[in-house]
C-alpha cells in the first residue's frame, strides 16, 4: 500500500498564485461562502455532443498505452483542505436519509508540473443506498471545455460504509484512469475513521477491470485492485473550491 496523501501548508510554496479570481457568492446562507457562480451550457447541440464523444473515444485508445505509469512518474494533483468538507455539506441530506451523492472533480494543469482542482460539479443525479447514477451526463463534456477544464477525478459518499472502492466504484473509475492516469477517487465515509480515502486503482486493477465484462456488485479474481493515492497533495494554501450545483 502507497503512503498516504501530503499535506501542504501554506508556507511549503511562497509562490503559489491563487487559481480561481473572486466572484459573487450565490446561496451563502444553505451552502456557505464556497460556493461560486458558475455559466453552464444550457444547449450541446446534437454535432457538438457527437464530436465530443469521438474525441473522448479517440483519446481513450490513445491513453491505452498510458495507464500502465508507475504511481511515481504520475503528476502530483493537489486538492484544496476544503473540497470533503463542501462536498460533505452539499450531500448532507442524502447522507442522512442513507442516499449516495456523487461529485466531478474538475481543474486544471499547472505550469506542466502539477494539476489542481478548483471546481467541484454535482451533476444531476439519482442515487440508492449503495449506487449513484448521473443523468444528463452528455453536459458535462460541454461544462468542462467551456470552463477550460479537465476532469480529474470524482467524489462520492458512502453513508453506512467504510471508504474503499466497490466492484461498481472501480468499474466507474476505470474509464476516469483510462483518459488521465492521474485521476482520483475520494470516497467520504462518515462512519470510518478517518473519514474519507483517495484512491487510485492499481497496474493489476485496471487490468483486472479492463478485461471484466460483469456489471452490478460482483468479485473480482485478484484483490489488490487499489490503492492509496500517493499522488495527491492536500493543499492547505489552494484557493478555496467553486462549487456548480446542477441538481
Amino acid at each position: 500500500m502507497s503512503r498516504n496523501p501530503i499535506v501542504m501548508t501554506a508556507n511549503s510554496d511562497p509562490e503559489w498564485k491563487p487559481a480561481v479570481q473572486t466572484r459573487t457568492i450565490f446561496n451563502p446562507e444553505e451552502y456557505g461562502p464556497y460556493v461560486q457562480p458558475i455559466h453552464l451550457p444550457t444547449k450541446v447541440d446534437p454535432w457538438t455532443a457527437n464530436h465530443r464523444q469521438e474525441e473522448t473515444v479517440q483519446s481513450i485508445e490513445k491513453s491505452e498505452r498510458r495507464f500502465y505509469r508507475p504511481p511515481e512518474s504520475l503528476l502530483p494533483v493537489h486538492i484544496g483542505s476544503d473540497l470533503v468538507d463542501v462536498f460533505a455539506k452539499l450531500s448532507e441530506h442524502n447522507t442522512d436519509a442513507n442516499i449516495e451523492t456523487v461529485g466531478i472533480l474538475a481543474g486544471s494543469i499547472r505550469n506542466d508540473s502539477f494539476y489542481l482542482v478548483t471546481h467541484l460539479i454535482i451533476p444531476h443525479q439519482k442515487g440508492t443506498h449503495d449506487t449513484c447514477e448521473v443523468l444528463n451526463d452528455e453536459i458535462m463534456p460541454a461544462m468542462l471545455s467551456d470552463l477550460e477544464l479537465v476532469q480529474l477525478g470524482w467524489i462520492h459518499v458512502h453513508p453506512k460504509y467504510e471508504a474503499f472502492l466497490s466492484s461498481v466504484d472501480l468499474h466507474s473509475h476505470f474509464s476516469y484512469q483510462m483518459m488521465l492516469p492521474e485521476s482520483i477517487a475520494i470516497v467520504w465515509a462518515p462512519i470510518s475513521e478517518p473519514d474519507y480515502g483517495i484512491f487510485t486503482l492499481t497496474t493489476a486493477g485496471m487490468e483486472e477491470i479492463g478485461s471484466c465484462t460483469q456489471r452490478g456488485f460482483h468479485k473480482h479474481n485478484n484483490t489488490n485492485t487499489f490503492q492509496n493515492a500517493s499522488h495527491v497533495i492536500i493543499d492547505n494554501a489552494a484557493p478555496s473550491i467553486t462549487v456548480a450545483d446542477l441538481r
